[in-house]
């Protein structure tokens, strides 16, 4: 089978076993790990973007932990920053955060400049939307993941500067991403 049949073929199982498991003990975090051992890292990459694509954000990040739990270290922040805005919806960008955070260990600082880099450029409204819903993930869970010790790092008061300028310069942003960059430099959680 080649590559990109199996890649859909996973997928399909992980859906259709999400709907009616297999058996009552039936996890997709411990099918992900299953199945990773018998992968490369490229169709693990591959699988990782199509899961991310095509999975419900929390599915895909369950399977994508069983996986990372066997396989290689295959995810990368590249891999991931590019999935933001073909997710499967909005909320997938806020899991595609975390991945970043406890999978790859970067930085809250780090993921927050590189999402308003990006954020200051896009053009596209459902992109818009799913970078600064991971922006907001970001400052909402680092309370979390610095708690759980899943993390270092803390996000500094330059980062609320570059929100307000990029709130001041791109009149253009859709009123989602607005109220969620707000909602960041307020610290404040819907």
């Amino acid at each position: 089978m080649s590559g990109h049949n199996l890649t859909a073929e996973i997928i399909r199982v992980v859906l259709n076993n999400d709907e009616q498991p297999p058996d009552p003990e039936y996890s997709p975090s411990e099918y992900g790990a299953q199945i990773a051992g018998t992968m490369s890292p490229s169709e693990l990459r591959e699988l990782a973007a199509v899961a991310l694509q095509q999975l419900p954000a929390s599915l895909a990040i369950s399977f994508l932990e069983g996986v990372c739990e066997t396989a290689e270290p295959f995810l990368d922040t590249d891999l991931l920053y590019d999935q933001i805005h073909r997710g499967h919806s909005v909320d997938t960008s806020g899991k595609i955060v975390e991945l970043l955070c406890i999978q790859c260990h970067v930085v809250p600082d780090e993921i927050a400049a590189e999402l308003l880099r990006r954020l200051a450029s896009e053009q596209l409204p459902e992109t818009q939307n799913r970078m600064a819903f991971g922006l907001w993930i970001l400052f909402c869970s680092e309370t979390m993941l610095v708690r759980d010790a899943k993390l270092v790092g803390y996000l500094v008061s330059p980062i609320d500067d570059r929100i307000a300028e990029l709130l001041v310069h791109r009149p253009d942003l859709t009123q989602y991403a607005r109220e969620c960059l707000v909602a960041c430099c307020r610290r404040k959680t819907w």
